[in-house]
Order: C-alpha cells, then sequence, then structure tokens
C-alpha cells in the first residue's frame, strides 16, 4: 500500500469515525440526561423516605416511618375517643329507654 492510499485510508477512516461520533453524540447526552434525571427523582424519593434534618431557616421534614409512627398514634387517640363516645351513646340509649318505661307506665321495651 503507497502513502497515498494509505492517507486515503486514513482519510476514509477518520471521516467515518467522525460521522459515527456526530450519530451517536445526541443520542449519548439524551441517555445520559435521562439517567441524571432518573437519579434525581430516585434521590428525591429517599430524601422523601428518609426525611431530612433540619437547617438554618428550614424546619425538618420526618421521613415515611415517623410520618407512618405519628398517624398510628393519631389513630390509637382516635379509637380510644371513639370507645368513650360509644360508652357514653349506650348510657344515654339506656337513660331514654328507662325513661320511655317509666313514661309508658312500665310496659315492654319497645324500640
Amino acid at each position: 500500500m503507497s502513502a497515498l492510499n494509505l492517507a486515503y485510508v486514513l482519510s476514509a477512516v477518520t471521516g467515518a469515525v467522525v460521522a459515527v461520533a456526530g450519530l451517536l453524540l445526541p443520542a449519548c447526552r439524551r441517555w445520559v440526561a435521562a439517567r441524571r434525571a432518573e437519579a434525581a427523582r430516585r434521590r428525591a424519593f429517599l430524601d422523601d423516605w428518609q426525611g431530612e434534618p433540619p437547617r438554618p431557616g428550614v424546619p425538618a421534614r420526618p421521613g415515611v416511618m415517623e410520618r407512618l409512627a405519628q398517624t398510628d398514634a393519631h389513630l390509637a387517640r382516635q379509637d380510644a375517643h371513639l370507645a368513650r363516645q360509644d360508652d357514653e351513646l349506650a348510657a344515654i340509649q339506656a337513660q331514654l329507654r328507662e325513661l320511655k318505661t317509666h313514661m309508658t307506665g312500665g310496659g315492654a321495651d319497645e324500640r
């Protein structure tokens, strides 16, 4: 192979490499951008899951497990409150039945 032919081959190979790189570079950039966006979403999810400590001027944000514990405690308080209301309602119903019995002359319990 002569030097002139070698120069043509190297020129053709270089042109082909540049052309392929020109075609692949935008696709690679889009792929990298998509991976960065996914990584940002994962980081945001993990930050939400684990929570954030307080920073100057920014209050702490509790994580998922802490928020679930708070929700469980709130539901337990609601259950206790509803149980007390059920007891009070049962007492009121008993008083109403007694009053009805007294007012109707001691007849059978009617509903």
